[in-house]
C-alpha cells in the first residue's frame, strides 16, 4: 500500500495561492460594484414585477455586505497585535 506524503512546503504554497485568490475575488468583487452601481440607475426603467424584485434582491445584499464586513472585521482583527504583543515589542 502507497501512502502519498505531501511536502509541507507544497501545502504551504497552496494556501498562499487560496489566499491571493480570495483577495483577488475581493478586490474584484469592490471593483465590480463600485462600477455597477451607476449603471444600475441609469436610465432604467422598471415594471412592477422587476421593481419587487430589485426589492427583493437589495433586502438581500444589505445581509450579504453586513456578513462581509463582519469577516473584514475578523481578518483585522486578527492583525492587529495583541497588549501582550505591543509590550513584548516595546520591551526589545
Amino acid at each position: 500500500m502507497k501512502i502519498a506524503v505531501r511536502h509541507s512546503s507544497d501545502f504551504y504554497e497552496t494556501k498562499t495561492l487560496c489566499r491571493q485568490a480570495r483577495f483577488s475575488q475581493f478586490s474584484n468583487l469592490l471593483n465590480h460594484m463600485e462600477s455597477f452601481g451607476p449603471k444600475l440607475s441609469s436610465n432604467i426603467r422598471p415594471n412592477r414585477d422587476q421593481l419587487d424584485e430589485i426589492q427583493k434582491l437589495r433586502d438581500r445584499l444589505k445581509p450579504a455586505l453586513a456578513t462581509i464586513e463582519s469577516h473584514v472585521e475578523h481578518l483585522l482583527k486578527k492583525a492587529t497585535p495583541t497588549v501582550k504583543e505591543r509590550n513584548l515589542a516595546n520591551r526589545i
